[in-house]
């Protein structure tokens, strides 16, 4: 059976609800962005540490934040620019907590105490 376009529509829906969960909104990416004084990739690419629930690697950051809409966009290795750039603007303000890395596996992290500082100081 062919679904209807209104199901279609429902479907891109809670597509779009599911991934805001991962990504954070727009709102959410202004607020860390004026909060943090970052660039909007730095602000996505905290939010998506801040929703996330396990480790979030490499790749999965590079195709929620920098990947563009035809599948082009930067070198894998921007994310890693991206995040050295984020744990500095961090520590500038004196966060506690930390973006920590699991060696050999590509995949990040965000300490308890820097999730919850960064939630207090914006309403994520």
């Amino acid at each position: 059976m062919t679904p209807t376009y209104e199901d279609l529509q429902e479907q891109v829906r809670d597509l779009r609800e599911r991934l805001n969960g991962v990504t954070g909104t727009v709102e959410t990416h202004d607020q860390l962005r004026h909060a943090f004084g970052i660039s909007p990739k730095q602000a996505r690419t905290l939010a998506v540490l801040m929703n996330a629930t396990r480790p979030v690697t490499t790749t999965a950051l590079y195709l929620n934040v920098f990947e563009h809409a035809n599948g082009d966009g930067p070198d894998l290795a921007s994310v890693k620019v991206c995040l050295s750039q984020l744990r500095r603007r961090l520590q500038e303000f004196n966060a506690p907590g930390r973006i920590s890395n699991a060696y050999g596996t590509g995949s990040y992290t965000m300490s308890p105490e820097l999730r919850a500082w960064v939630a207090e100081r914006v309403s994520v």
